[in-house]
């Protein structure tokens, strides 16, 4: 597995961003270079602007790539380690022998709850992932129940120029997981109005 770094450019205004509620990444405001992935996450009060023309909207995330991470054929289980086909080492919850005392590969104990054991990209705590699920699954890549988002679905700006412009940035619809979509900020348009305006493109990532 590796990490690649995603980012969208996004153009001059201000900008609304949001309090701490979930555990999406940060968004960074900035020239882009250099930024890190942190928490940020539902529209609530807290606001801020982009300082410069320039500004990107970064985070970090999990994918596949050379070959890595690939979905494992269960017909090859039974050579690989028991309860832990995909080698991440999570034992899978169906395992019909109690993994207590087994380990993976690496001779580490497993840990418990891996809801697809033939995805080494699917187990508990896992990070956001830049993949479009396989078919049949969805984007809960951290056997959690809950599909997250990152940046945020169906987002709605609210208040007007001069109160002050409500929303955080992300997509207007609930895109695929793994798919690009335009992703929008919320503007004071005027004195009476806070709209969406498009900023280019992000990649829904999830978990």
């Amino acid at each position: 597995m590796s990490r690649r770094l995603l980012a969208v450019t996004m153009f001059a205004a201000p900008l609304v961003i949001v309090g701490v509620a979930c555990s999406f990444p940060e968004v960074t405001f900035g020239s882009g270079d250099g930024a890190e992935g942190g928490a940020e996450a539902a529209p609530d009060d807290a606001q801020g602007d982009a300082a410069t023309d320039d500004v990107s909207f970064v985070a970090d995330a999990v994918a596949r790539e050379d070959g890595r991470g690939a979905i494992m054929d269960a017909s090859v289980c039974e050579a690989r380690p028991k309860c832990d086909c995909d080698d991440d080492g999570f034992a899978a919850v169906d395992c019909d022998v109690d993994a207590a005392g087994l380990t993976s590969s690496k001779g580490a104990p497993l840990k418990l709850g891996d809801c697809d054991d033939l995805d080494p990209l699917r187990f508990p705590g896992q990070d956001y992932v830049s993949e479009v699920p396989e078919p049949g699954k969805d984007g809960d890549w951290n056997c959690n129940d809950v599909v997250e988002r990152f940046p945020p679905a169906k987002v709605t700006c609210a208040g007007n120029g001069l109160g002050g412009c409500r929303g955080n940035p992300g997509f207007l619809i609930e895109p695929v997981c793994g798919t690009a979509e335009d992703v929008y900020a919320c503007e004071a348009q005027g004195i009476g109005a806070c709209r969406s305006i498009p900023k280019g493109k992000a990649t829904q990532l999830c978990k």
